[in-house]
C-alpha cells in the first residue's frame, strides 16, 4: 500500500511529455542588425496533440514574438516545421525559443536554441597610398566593408578636413582619390571613412597625412631703411608656407655694400624667420646704399637700405695725452676743446681736428699747462671711454702765458661750457696781453 502511494505522488510530480522537438537549423555565431534568422523545428508526438506552435526571438534587451501557428499531431506522427525567417531587430547575446503550447494556452513542451550574437558592426578596412603628402599631391584611399553574412547596402562616406564626399555602396572593395589644394595647411590632416546601412550597422575608420611646409614667401620687414651705423635698425625676415602661416626655421642674410654687391659683407648672421632681430654695425661703415640679401629653399630676398652719414670723433686719456679718434665713417674736420680744472681755475685748450676715417692723433696736455694735478674734462659730444674725466698729473709743462691765459680764463666759468665763444675771448686776451708786455715798443713805434 505504501510502495502504491510513492508510485502515485511520483506519476504526479513527473512532468507529462506530448512530444519530443529538435531544433533542425544551424544558426550562425553571429549576424548583423537585418540579417535574416531562419529556424526549423522537427516535433514527435508521444500522444495525441492539438494546439499552438510559437516561435520567440529573445535578445539580451528585447524579445518578440514573431511566429505563432495552429498544429495538429497523432500519436506517434513526427513533423518538421519550417519556422518563417526573422530579421536580427537587437544587438546582443540571442536564442530562438519554440513552444508548443494547447488551446488554453497551457505550455505543452519548447526547446531553446544556442545563443548566437547580432552586432551592429560593419567589417571595414582601408588604407592611403602616402602619409607624408605635398600641397596639390592626389591621396589614393582603397579599402573593403562587408557584413557578417549579407551583402552591405547602404552609404559609404569620406572625409576630409571640412569636406565630405557621400556615395551609394553595395559592399566589397572600394576606391577613392582625395585632391589636396594647392594652400592647404601644413601638419597633420585626418582622413576619416564612414559605412552605414539603413538597420543601424555602421563603422568608422581614420587615418592620418602629414602636409609638408612648402616655403612660398620670402621677404624682409624693416621699419628704417635711413639709418646711421651706431643705430640697431629691427629686422624680421618674413617666411611662409603655402597656407600663408609662419615657417620658424634658421635663415642666413648677409648685407652688402651695394655697388660691391657678392664682393663686400657688412654684416652676416643667421637669424629666426618671423623674429625680430637687430643689425649692430662698426661706426666707421662707409656711407651708401645697402642690400640686405637672403635665399631658402629656391626663394630669396632682397631689401634696400641706406646708411647715412656718421660725423664723430673718440676721446681717451692715456698718460698726459689726449687721444683723439675718428670714429665716424666719414672725414672729420672740426674743432674740439678739452678742460682742464686744478684749485677753482679752468684751463680751456682748443684744437683744431682734421682726421681720415679711422685716424688718430694725440694731444699732449703737457705741452698746453703748467705742472700740476689735473681733473680732465672731455667734450661731451666726443665718444668716451671709462678714463674720460679723471685726474691726470702733468709734469714739466709749459709756464708764462698758458698759466695766465689759463687762471684769466678761470674767471670765465659760464663761457667755458660755450667752447666757441671762449675761443673768441681769448684769442682777445691774447691779443690784449702781447699789446700789454709790449706797450713800450708800440709806443715807440707810434712816436
Amino acid at each position: 500500500m505504501k510502495a502504491l502511494f510513492f508510485v502515485v505522488i511520483f506519476l504526479l510530480v513527473m512532468p507529462i511529455s506530448f512530444a519530443s522537438l529538435e531544433i533542425t537549423s544551424n544558426f550562425k555565431e553571429k549576424y548583423n542588425l537585418g540579417d535574416i534568422i531562419e529556424s526549423s523545428v522537427r516535433i514527435t508526438a508521444e500522444k495525441y496533440t492539438e494546439g499552438l506552435i510559437k516561435a520567440t526571438l529573445k535578445c539580451t534587451d528585447k524579445e518578440v514574438l514573431y511566429y505563432a501557428a495552429p498544429i495538429s499531431m497523432e500519436q506517434g506522427e513526427t513533423k518538421t516545421v519550417e519556422i518563417p525567417s526573422v530579421k536580427a531587430f537587437s544587438d546582443g547575446a540571442c536564442n530562438v525559443r519554440i513552444d508548443i503550447e494547447n488551446l488554453d494556452g497551457e505550455s505543452l513542451d519548447g526547446i531553446t536554441s544556442e545563443n548566437f550574437n547580432v552586432i551592429d558592426k560593419i567589417e571595414l578596412e582601408f588604407s592611403l597610398d602616402k602619409s607624408d603628402a605635398l600641397p596639390g599631391d592626389t591621396i589614393k584611399v582603397s579599402g573593403n566593408a562587408n557584413k557578417e553574412n549579407s551583402k552591405l547596402d547602404g552609404s559609404l562616406i569620406i572625409k576630409f578636413d571640412e569636406n565630405e564626399d557621400k556615395s551609394d555602396f553595395k559592399g566589397g572593395d572600394f576606391s577613392h582619390n582625395i585632391k589636396l589644394d594647392k594652400t592647404i595647411k601644413s601638419g597633420e590632416h585626418i582622413v576619416i571613412v564612414q559605412v552605414r546601412d539603413g538597420y543601424g550597422n555602421y563603422n568608422e575608420q581614420s587615418s592620418n597625412i602629414h602636409v609638408k611646409a612648402v616655403p612660398t614667401k620670402l621677404e624682409f620687414e624693416i621699419a628704417k631703411q635711413e639709418f646711421e651705423p651706431v643705430d640697431t635698425p629691427l629686422i624680421k625676415v618674413i617666411l611662409l608656407d603655402q597656407a600663408g602661416d609662419d615657417i620658424n626655421e634658421n635663415i642666413n642674410v648677409k648685407l652688402y655694400e651695394k655697388k660691391l654687391l657678392k664682393d663686400k659683407i657688412a654684416w652676416e648672421g643667421d637669424v629666426k624667420a618671423n623674429e625680430e632681430f637687430k643689425v649692430e654695425l662698426p661706426t666707421n661703415t662707409p656711407p651708401g646704399d645697402y642690400v640686405f640679401v637672403s635665399d631658402f629653399n629656391k626663394l630669396e630676398a632682397e631689401k634696400m637700405v641706406e646708411i647715412l652719414q656718421y660725423k664723430k670723433i673718440e676721446m681717451r686719456v692715456e698718460g698726459q695725452n689726449v687721444i683723439v679718434k675718428n670714429a665716424g665713417n666719414v672725414k672729420y674736420n672740426g674743432e674740439a676743446t678739452i678742460i682742464l680744472e686744478k684749485d677753482g681755475e679752468s684751463f680751456l685748450i682748443n684744437k683744431k681736428i682734421k682726421l681720415d676715417v679711422g685716424e688718430e692723433m694725440k694731444i699732449s696736455l703737457a705741452k698746453e699747462v703748467p705742472s700740476g694735478n689735473y681733473k680732465v674734462n672731455l667734450p661731451e659730444d666726443a665718444l668716451q671711454d671709462n678714463n674720460s674725466n679723471k685726474e691726470v698729473v702733468i709734469g714739466g709743462g709749459k709756464n708764462g702765458l698758458g698759466g695766465i691765459t689759463g687762471a684769466i680764463i678761470g674767471g670765465f666759468g659760464a663761457l667755458v661750457k660755450r667752447p666757441k665763444i671762449a675761443s673768441v675771448i681769448m684769442l682777445i686776451v691774447i691779443i690784449l696781453l702781447v699789446i700789454y708786455f709790449n706797450r713800450k715798443r708800440i709806443k715807440k713805434l707810434l712816436g
